[in-house]
């Protein structure tokens, strides 16, 4: 589903999911049955995904990699819940993946250029 190499936004990687026969019932708001997910799982392409569920009392912080598909749940409570986010990355880390979003941004422009021709 997505190359190794490749560089996605969070939208784009989101429209994949959605096309996919194992998720597209995640993001169907009539989808019956979605709860099937914390149960049994899915399989894309090979890589094994499973939906956790994170609860917490008021004052409970959950640390996640950013990286992990994540989307907000209804909030019950009468205060509003925050996310805080800070990602620490290597150099070379960093390095990557400027690289891979510059290739992926010149093959755009590539696309885009024959488009237009």
């Amino acid at each position: 589903m997505i190359p190794e190499d490749a560089w996605f936004s969070g939208k784009q990687l989101q429209r994949r999911l959605k096309r996919h026969e194992a998720t597209a019932d995640l993001w169907r708001p009539d989808a019956e049955g979605r709860g099937r997910f914390l149960h049994e799982g899915a399989n894309v392409d090979g890589v094994p995904l499973q939906v956790e569920e994170l609860t917490g009392e008021p004052g409970d912080v959950s640390v996640v990699d950013m990286r992990v598909l994540h989307a907000p749940a209804p909030n019950c409570a009468s205060a509003p819940c925050l996310m805080l986010t800070h990602r620490w990355i290597s150099e070379q880390v960093h390095q990557q993946m400027a690289d891979a979003a510059g290739a992926y941004r010149a093959e755009l422009d590539a696309r885009s250029t024959q488009a237009e021709a």
